[in-house]
């Protein structure tokens, strides 16, 4: 079943839809969480638009484009970190893509030589709704918001957000962000330029496997 097919229905199979990446094996699993505290969260293949219509809240969708809230996530499970002070992925607020690119790759062989986990890969995702999947996911599982207050106090800051790849339009300049969770639950999705970086704009250590 193509990614296209899978657009147009109301419900998608819960399947690992990428082609570059795998599921996290139980093993691998069970060494991110002894070595490195990481925590683990199913997802569902759904799109922005959908989680708002099923009642999940935002502040902003912008720019309400087909390209940014109809595009369906393409990945059903990811390790991340919990913890504020681990969530982030250091030095990557400030810089952009292509520079965040290269620190996600640093910290992946990083973290691959303290676990010994050879196929495991940090990635920037291709798709927003991996992002706000996870925040609304975590949240029905913790009761707590990432995003919220504690994760940007962490970095200094009052508001915090992560990079993703989702290009926002033809143009290919423009990439979303997710973030800024208030404490009603809202979110922000917005855009910034690929090339340039923002104060509060980071990476999210997001954790899958190689193929």
């Amino acid at each position: 079943m193509t990614l296209e097919n899978l657009n147009n229905q109301n419900h998608a199979p819960r399947e690992f839809l990428s082609e570059e990446f795998r599921r996290l094996t139980g093993q691998e699993e069970g060494i991110l969480r002894e070595i490195e505290g990481a925590s683990f969260i199913d997802l569902d293949l759904d799109t922005i638009e959908e989680q708002g219509n099923a009642g999940r809240r935002f502040r902003y969708r912008k720019p309400s484009t087909h390209i940014l809230l109809k595009a369906r996530s393409t990945i059903t499970r990811v390790g991340f970190f919990r913890d504020p002070e681990k969530f982030f992925i250091p030095g990557s607020g400030g810089k952009n893509l292509t520079v965040q690119e290269e620190l996600t790759r640093i910290d992946t062989e990083e973290l691959r030589q303290r676990t010994g986990l050879k196929d495991i890969v940090e990635i920037i995702p291709k798709e927003a709704s991996v992002l706000t999947g996870l925040v609304f996911k975590n949240y029905d599982e913790t009761g707590s918001w990432l995003f919220g207050k504690e994760y940007a106090a962490a970095q200094g800051l009052g508001q915090i957000f992560g990079r993703t790849k989702h290009l926002v339009d033809k143009s290919g300049s423009k990439s979303a962000f997710v973030g800024f969770v208030d404490d009603d639950g809202r979110m922000d999705v917005r855009n910034w330029p690929v090339d340039k970086g923002s104060k509060p704009l980071f990476v999210v250590r997001v954790i899958v496997a190689r193929k």
